[in-house]
């Protein structure tokens, strides 16, 4: 076998993979237009073919070097098959639909083409984000005002058994009433002691009470009424 009967065969297998590719590009202009348009490409691109392949890279996200691939024996098929894939991810597809348009493209690229549906998944999550960034609310400006201006309070908890979370206000000012001891013999005998005057609680935690005719601080006290 000669170099010229080799490079003959290469050059046949070469134009079968090729054919291929040129029956793909005559698909997108025969069935297309409306995909370059929703996409942002102008109609007469999807017309002319080998250059729609180009355009096609673009619109589904992929480099320009794999036009290239493109020109190659077998990669040429996988590429192919990708830029359909991609292409059923960039416009709103079902995944029965998706391996219809990637097994069967004659059928399902005119079907996507041709669809009253035709959405762009970048598209549609845009105005998601711009629905969730104009979320309706009830309130004023007024009644935010207001709420702004609320101090934060601390629950306070009575009873770690309770389920219920009460906010308790500060206890107001009370009095205690002064018992003085005579006497403590022994824990069982009785405790005598004597009821003396009212005195005024300055500080509970200090355990300051004050007689308020004598202003002198006793601390032999007990709280017995609140």
């Amino acid at each position: 076998m000669t170099l010229v009967e080799i490079i003959f065969k290469i050059l046949r297998i070469w134009s079968i993979f090729a054919a291929y590719t040129l029956l793909f590009s005559v698909l997108l202009s025969c069935s297309s237009y409306r995909i370059f348009e929703k996409a942002g490409k102008k109609r007469w691109q999807s017309f002319i073919p080998v250059y729609n392949l180009i355009i096609m890279l673009d619109i589904v996200k992929l480099s320009k070097f794999y036009f290239l691939l493109l020109l190659l024996p077998i990669t040429n098929v996988l590429i192919i098959y990708i830029m359909l894939y991609r292409l059923s991810i960039v416009f709103i597809t079902e995944k029965k639909f998706a391996m219809g348009l990637i097994l069967c493209a004659v059928i399902f690229l005119p079907i996507l083409n041709y669809s009253s549906e035709l959405r762009l998944t970048e598209e549609e999550e845009k105005k998601l984000d711009n629905v969730s960034g104009d979320m309706i609310t009830l309130l004023t400006n007024k009644q935010y005002d207001e709420l702004n201006k609320q101090e934060d309070t601390n629950p306070v908890i009575d009873n770690v058994f309770k389920a219920d979370i009460k906010n308790y206000e500060p206890s107001p000012t009370f009095r205690a009433n002064k018992l003085k001891y005579k006497k403590i013999i022994e824990e069982e005998k009785p405790i005598i002691v004597e009821r003396v005057e009212p005195v005024e609680v300055r500080d509970l935690k200090k355990n300051k009470f004050i007689n308020p005719k004598k202003e002198e601080e006793d601390d032999s006290i007990e709280i017995v009424e609140l």
